[in-house]
This record gives structure tokens, C-alpha cells and sequence, in this order.
């Protein structure tokens, strides 16, 4: 079996509870991976040894020790990757099973920079209600179907929601090509919510498509305190940032409208996708009527060729003399 075309890349701070679970359930993914990354921000719980111990002995494995940053890890991984693609494994976040596969298989049909996907999200009693914007709008699409976002699409999915509800969701359930990571990377003045920030930055220029399938389940009851989380306003902070710039690059009127939206402009973006799907209902039942109609149009065709022969042949028949059939009659014939 050929090897996915993917670098699976791990950060880590201070996971030495986690990791050892962590790296159990990546099993699987390192198998048939391209490489795997990890980079480690001056852990002193043990979780460096752990990755020098079960990564380093792969022959497709690398350990890197780097200063502290969340997205500084994220670049560094990329920066050392030669796959085409790129999976974030953050610790607690797992592939499901055949998820990967089904990312790659999007990314390459759409010769994507991103592919999104609704992650499974687990809470500490199991499967949670919890969701996310992305969640929302694949619930509109077929499940498993594939969807390419158009510019004003990527528009309305950074901007209609409240800040901080960007529409990346958990990197651990989405898949980035390589090269455009490398030639747009991660802020690191953000906080935690960095690659929300980046979704906000290079949506405009980046070949996004939404895949309505759970490729990965995101664990957010028990995350390390490994990086700190700062205060939520400085998300929002760099997201009016985003937008404040997003808006000078387009001065049209129709365009400040659409970002000026939120839950007005997250309702009409919900009608639309599930008019969208309807449409793509009704080509089929189209599809499936038009193909009848034309079984049908056949069958009269036929059955018109048929009776036209049958007059003619009828038309062709001699026919006896008047004389003669007068003959006929009175002799009682």
C-alpha cells in the first residue's frame, strides 16, 4: 500500500499524561503516513522522552525541540514537512477511522488548500452537543458530499458568525496542502485562536472545500495547560483586525454589506446551502424524469412507425372493380 501523502505533525507542551494514549491512537495514521513531525515546546513532564522513545525509533519519525509558542510549533512542523499535505494530530484530537483518507481523496479531486470537515465532538461523558458553524452547514449537504467554496461563500462563512466562531473548526479534523502553509502561515500574535485568525486572513486566496463527513473527534474536556490560553478579547481584537483589513481591500457597498452581517447574514447562508441541496435534489429527480419521459417518447415513436406501415400497407392493397363488387353484393358475397 502505497503511503498517504500526508506529514502527520504533533506539538506538545507538558503532555506526559496524555501522550503515550495519544500516540496509541495514531497507530494506524503513522503506518501509512509519508512522516510524522513532532515538535515539542520545552515540555518538563517527560513528554520529550516519550516522543524521542516512540517517534524517533520510526523510520519516518523526527522529534524537534523547540522555544514555547503554539502556532510557532505549527510553522516550525510545516516548515520541516515534505509531504503534500499537512494533519495536524494535536494531543487529545484523533482521526476516525478512514478520515485522513477521505481528506486526501477531497484535497487532491479539488486540487485544495484546505478541506474542512465537522469534527465528532467528545465531551467527558461521551459524544457531546456541542457545535461548531461548520457543523451547522454540513448537516444542509448529503453526507460524504464534497462541496468547493466560491469566494463570496468563504466571505460569509469567516464573517456571519459571532467572533471567535470561525469556520476552520478543530484543525485536527481538517487538511491543508503543504506549499500554501508554507507561503501563508500561522499568526502567533493571536493566542489560541490563531488558525481562526488565519481562516479569516487567507480565505480570499485559498481553494477551500467543505466535506460533509466526521473525519476526526475533537476532545475539549480535558485539555493541557500546557500552552496558557489568553483572555478571549485578544481573539476578537485580531479578528476585527481581519476584518477591519478585509474591508479596506474591498470598498464595494455590496461587500461591506455582506460582512456587516451576522445572525441575519447565518440565516440567509443556511437558506441558501439548503437550497443549494435541494437544487441538487431536484437535477436528479429532473434527470431521472427527463430519461423516462424519453423511454416513453420512444415507445410512442415506435408504435407511430408501426401503424403508419400498416396504413400504408392497407393503402397499397389492390382493390377489385366497382363492377365486380357490385357482382359481389348481389350475388351475396
Amino acid at each position: 500500500m502505497n503511503p498517504l501523502p500526508i506529514s502527520v505533525i504533533i506539538p506538545t507542551r507538558n503532555e506526559g499524561q496524555n501522550i503515550e494514549a495519544h500516540l496509541d491512537g495514531l497507530k494506524d495514521l503513522l503506518a501509512h503516513a509519508h512522516e510524522v513531525i513532532a515538535v515539542d515546546s520545552e515540555s518538563s513532564d517527560g513528554t520529550t522522552e516519550v516522543l524521542e522513545r516512540r517517534i524517533s525509533s520510526l523510520s519516518i519519525g523526527r522529534v524537534f525541540r523547540q522555544p514555547r509558542g503554539l502556532y510557532q510549533a505549527w510553522n516550525f512542523g510545516v516548515q520541516n514537512a515534505t509531504a503534500e499535505y499537512v494533519y495536524f494530530a494535536t494531543v487529545g484530537d484523533l482521526p476516525l477511522a478512514g478520515g485522513v483518507d477521505a481528506l486526501v481523496a477531497a484535497a487532491q479531486s479539488h486540487s485544495a488548500d484546505v478541506v474542512l470537515s465537522p469534527p465528532l465532538m467528545r465531551g467527558a461523558n461521551g459524544d457531546s452537543a456541542l457545535r461548531w458553524p461548520v457543523h451547522a452547514l454540513t448537516d444542509l449537504m448529503p453526507e460524504g458530499e464534497t462541496l468547493l467554496l466560491d469566494a463570496m461563500m468563504k466571505l460569509l462563512l469567516n464573517y456571519a458568525f459571532l467572533p471567535g466562531q470561525g469556520i476552520l473548526g478543530s484543525s485536527a479534523s481538517n487538511l491543508y496542502r503543504r506549499q500554501f502553509l508554507t507561503d501563508h502561515p500561522f499568526p502567533t500574535d493571536c493566542g489560541h485562536g490563531g488558525d481562526t485568525v488565519w481562516g479569516c486572513r487567507f480565505a480570499d486566496v485559498a481553494r477551500i472545500v467543505l466535506h460533509a463527513k466526521e473525519c476526526a473527534e475533537f476532545r475539549y474536556e480535558s485539555r493541557s495547560p500546557g500552552y496558557d490560553a489568553p483572555d478571549q478579547t485578544l481573539i476578537y481584537d485580531a479578528l476585527s483586525r481581519e476584518l477591519a483589513l478585509f474591508r479596506d481591500q474591498r470598498r464595494d457597498a455590496a461587500g461591506s454589506v455582506f460582512l456587516a452581517g451576522r445572525r441575519e447574514t447565518h440565516k440567509f447562508l443556511l437558506e441558501s446551502l439548503r437550497i443549494q441541496s435541494q437544487q441538487f435534489s431536484y437535477i436528479g429527480e429532473l434527470k431521472d424524469e427527463l430519461e423516462k419521459r424519453s423511454a416513453l417518447i420512444e415507445m410512442l415513436d415506435s408504435e407511430c412507425k408501426r401503424l403508419a406501415g400498416e396504413l400504408t400497407s392497407k393503402q397499397n392493397t389492390s382493390r377489385p372493380s366497382i363492377v365486380r363488387q357490385i357482382v359481389d353484393r348481389l350475388a351475396g358475397r
